[in-house]
């Protein structure tokens, strides 16, 4: 009935003409590349994550160093020191 490049587009016989193996074939294929999408995805997703928290973090820090040195806690020098340790990391 659908002869020529057939309506699933890859042959008259199925998944380039192999019948019912060539579209197992397809539908693995399929579904190995959805898998390597979906990591790729998630392994972005979760590097930009890691990121976000650490800059939170870092903030947070930053905070608490900025209130002891307003509260006369640390010296200016001890404040200059942590504060370039804590911005390496």
């Amino acid at each position: 009935m659908f002869h020529g490049l057939g309506w699933c587009g890859f042959g008259p016989y199925g998944f380039f003409g192999y019948g019912m193996i060539g579209y197992f074939i397809g539908m693995i294929f399929v579904a190995l590349l959805f898998v390597i999408v979906l990591y790729i995805m998630y392994k972005v997703f979760r590097l930009s994550s890691k990121r976000d928290k650490t800059e939170s973090s870092q903030t947070e820090i930053m905070k608490i160093l900025n209130e002891k040195l307003a509260k006369g806690e640390i010296s200016v020098e001890e404040y200059f020191r942590k504060k370039e340790i804590i911005m390496k990391n």
